[in-house]
């Protein structure tokens, strides 16, 4: 990826082009922004970093004119601490990301991390298969949902029977959508079931049907949701909520093809591929003898995981990118301010893609337009990541500290300087949030 610096001051352009080096990133230095744009009128490139304040043009006026040349090249802003309000602005017309002085190169990494990823999902748009699966849709271009996508394209040929599993809320329903339409039997019907909603008692009924009179309430025939899935697919999601007993039936349709409407002994020959999707581990049910071993074999023909949103953090952007489109495919006018997506990026998402999917939908009705700051966060998620934060675990605490210095600092700016109202705002007794000034150095901070 190229990236283009702009920094008036020689040492600090030095030092970020030797650290972006060091990062494997191709880099050209300038000290003029005016020559800097010289050259973007001839080359392009992936990122510009550029410092706010400059001699000749400010970093707005060469981001302006920079758009201009380049409208997919992606600004970072370097600013002071006192033209925090000046980058926010930046934000709204289109710059993608602003540190602020001092900072180290490390504080870049996660903004250069998250345009690579967007960059090479976009250059994959064209082979990749989310990009050929139509309606229905799955995001992502990280390691783990190429896998998926890879494991999807396997069954798109195929009549198997799949598995899919995964916790709730990672989108096992469109991965079934997905391998239905796309498959040969795209043209015939795709039935959804949902084994968790249907009691006990009506559950045969609804996928064999019932003959009229087969029960006190049977008043007439009713044709089940196998049958209606002839030619096509049928989708038994949260299988593993079915008992014993309708496991057996279910064995033997999907093994012969064949099944009784409850009331009736005359066999209904089908042609139906079953996709059944879990959010337990089956297999070990099966070990437990909560789940039928047999049952649980025939299924797991093609079995496909759905990795949770936190073992695919480097899809967030994407996501976001994609649940913030308006209806017409055209882009949002809300963006994600950098402390706010901090946040986005250390939360754990215990709902995942849907609970995503759902902040968004609040963005959009609270937030309408501009940009999203951590206070428009909801209070659970931001408590949670600060906590992450507080526990020093390894994995999280260089980048929590750098989220932590950044609340501060957007608390300071929101509450206009006023520490006892930024503590409030935080949630911090004044003398912890002294303390955490003093932690960053940030105790003669002004606004």
């Amino acid at each position: 990826m190229k990236i283009l610096i702009v920094e008036d001051e020689e040492l600090k352009r030095i030092t970020l082009e030797d650290d972006l080096k060091d990062a494997g990133y191709q880099t050209a230095a300038f000290a003029s922004p005016v020559s800097a744009l010289r050259v973007l009128s001839q080359e392009s490139f992936d990122v510009a970093i550029t410092d706010l304040r400059m001699p000749e043009i400010d970093g707005l006026e060469f981001m302006a004119r920079a758009k201009e040349l380049r409208p997919q090249m992606e600004i970072i802003l370097i600013t002071a601490y006192g033209t925090v309000d000046t980058a926010m602005k930046a934000l709204s017309l289109g710059a993608y990301d602003y540190v602020t002085k001092p900072f180290s190169t490390e504080e870049l990494l996660p903004a250069l991390n998250r345009i690579r990823a967007k960059r090479a999902a976009s250059s994959q748009e064209q082979v990749s298969p989310a990009a050929r699966y139509g309606c229905c849709q799955m995001v992502g271009a990280s390691r783990a949902m190429l896998e998926v996508f890879h494991q999807i394209d396997e069954c798109l040929a195929s009549d198997s029977t799949v598995l899919l599993t995964g916790e709730t809320g990672t989108g096992k329903d469109i991965a079934a959508c997905i391998i239905h339409h796309n498959s040969r039997r795209s043209k015939g019907p795709f039935v959804k079931v949902s084994c968790a909603t249907l009691s006990k008692e009506i559950i045969e009924s609804e996928l064999f049907g019932h003959e009229k009179g087969a029960f006190t309430s049977a008043s007439r025939e009713k044709i089940g949701r196998f049958e209606y899935a002839d030619k096509g697919t049928i989708f038994l999601d949260e299988i593993d909520d079915t008992t014993t007993e309708l496991q057996v039936k279910l064995l033997r349709a999907i093994e012969e093809q064949v099944f009784e409407r409850v009331g009736s002994s005359t066999p209904i020959k089908v042609d139906v591929r079953v996709i059944a999707a879990t959010k337990v581990n089956l297999r070990e049910q099966a070990e437990k003898g909560l789940f039928r071993k047999d049952l649980f074999y025939r299924l797991n023909v093609m079995p496909i995981y759905i990795p949770p949103l936190r073992e695919r953090k480097d899809d967030i952007p994407l996501l976001l990118e994609h649940f913030l489109k308006n209806p017409d495919g055209t882009s949002s006018r809300i963006r994600i301010d950098p402390i706010a997506m901090d946040i986005l990026n250390s939360y754990s998402w215990p709902g995942n893609v849907r609970e995503l999917r759902n902040l968004v939908e609040r963005l959009k009705n609270t937030k309408g337009e501009g940009v999203v700051t951590l206070f428009d966060l909801p209070e659970e998620i931001r408590l949670v990541s600060l906590a992450s934060a507080e526990k020093g675990d390894s994995t999280f605490h260089d980048a929590m500290n750098r989220v932590e210095r950044k609340l501060l600092l957007e608390a300071m700016r929101a509450c206009g300087g006023n520490k006892s109202r930024a503590a409030r705002a935080l949630g911090l007794r004044l003398s912890t949030f002294r303390d955490k000034l003093a932690k960053h150095n940030l105790q003669e901070l002004t606004f």
